[in-house]
């Protein structure tokens, strides 16, 4: 046995103490995952995805990965993040200030068909929970992850993608407002939207946590039992789970190693003021501005006029103020011979297209 063979047993022991130590109940053992990763390699041979690199899967174990960047598909990888994720998620929400909710979230467009699972968004789950959680303002954090599960009681079998994650810090009914759509949803299926409140948080990270195929549980139908995915439905959800590209766990107030994050505070700047709308004034019945004015007189490019009785006095010129002054302003005889001989083109021309 290598040393680093023998380093990681030591640390999965450790993990699986730490896990024993939170209460988790039905955690995974080594046989249920080697059950797991045969499945996988039978499904993918089936599939036509026999190559060497598919074929190395066989080789993994708690303590080794057979390939050389490990998959979300493989089982003992999906074992060895969760006995990271969930003692670090663990510390990091238990810490938070404020209740802790359960949210499952999806929305009927995330759906797709059988056969049609390579097309579900990751990214737009993504941005939901962002913008979702966004909207509150408050400082809470939020781990999760992105699941998908394959409805195959209803009367059109399709796959159902949603975000199961668990939110500290933000009440129930801001939980609802910020994950309810603003409209009724126009797809076939419907969206699905519940928050409950978290009573045992270890057991509910370790079921929030869980990577392998699964059939559709409503979330308001709890006690119904879960449907086994077939073979076929097994064989695309691992072919889609080895052609992703991202991590499927959802974080929000964190880093990807589950510490929290100082979000700065919410800047509230003034509303700026409007202008009074004066060109809607004749449309304004009994108000102050126009009361003793006919509306269809009103001119909406400059303000109301004040009543006659406020309006300033103007005072007249004395009827000899020219002639007092002695002469014409200094530029005015100029002004005059130049209009002059513009009236004097404009007579010529004009007579010239009469004749």
């Amino acid at each position: 046995m290598t040393k680093t063979a023998h380093g990681n047993r030591r640390e999965d022991r450790r993990a699986r103490r730490r896990i024993a130590k939170l209460g988790i109940a039905d955690f995974e053992t080594v046989d249920d995952l080697r059950r797991r990763q045969r499945d996988l390699v039978r499904r993918l041979a089936d599939a036509g995805l026999d190559t060497y690199g598919m074929r190395r899967l066989r080789n993994c174990s708690t303590d080794r990965c057979a390939r050389k960047s490990c998959s979300e598909a493989c089982p003992f990888a999906a074992y060895r993040l969760r006995l990271k994720e969930i003692p670090a998620a663990y510390r990091l929400i238990s810490r938070a200030a404020g209740p802790i909710y359960e949210v499952r979230v999806a929305r009927g467009s995330w759906a797709r068909p059988i056969g049609e699972l390579a097309k579900v968004s990751l990214a737009a789950a993504t941005q939901l929970n962002r913008r979702a959680l966004d909207t509150l303002y408050i400082d809470i954090v939020a781990v999760g992850l992105f699941t998908v599960s394959a409805a195959l009681d209803d009367q059109t079998p399709h796959w159902v993608p949603e975000i199961h994650a668990i939110v500290a810090g933000a009440e129930q009914e801001e939980l609802e407002g910020a994950f309810s759509a603003d409209r009724a949803s126009s797809e076939e299926f419907s969206d699905i939207l519940r928050v409950k409140k978290v009573e045992n948080l270890a057991q509910t990270l370790s079921d929030v946590f869980r990577r392998d195929v699964q059939g559709w549980q409503h979330p308001w139908q709890t006690e119904m039992p879960r449907p086994r995915p077939k073979k076929a439905h097994r064989a695309e959800y691992y072919r889609w789970l080895l052609g992703l590209s991202r991590s499927l766990v959802v974080r929000y107030g964190c880093d990807r190693h589950f510490n929290k994050l100082s979000k700065e505070p919410r800047v509230i700047r003034p509303k700026k003021e409007r202008p009074y709308p004066h060109h809607l004034v004749r449309h304004m019945f009994g108000g102050e501005k126009w009361q003793d004015k006919d509306p269809q007189e009103y001119d909406p490019t400059k303000p109301p006029r004040p009543p006659r009785s406020q309006r300033p006095k103007r005072v007249p010129l004395p009827d000899d103020y020219y002639s007092r002054s002695g002469s014409l302003p200094a530029n005015d005889d100029k002004s005059w011979a130049r209009k002059s001989a513009q009236d004097d083109r404009w007579s010529f021309c004009l007579t010239a297209g009469t004749l």
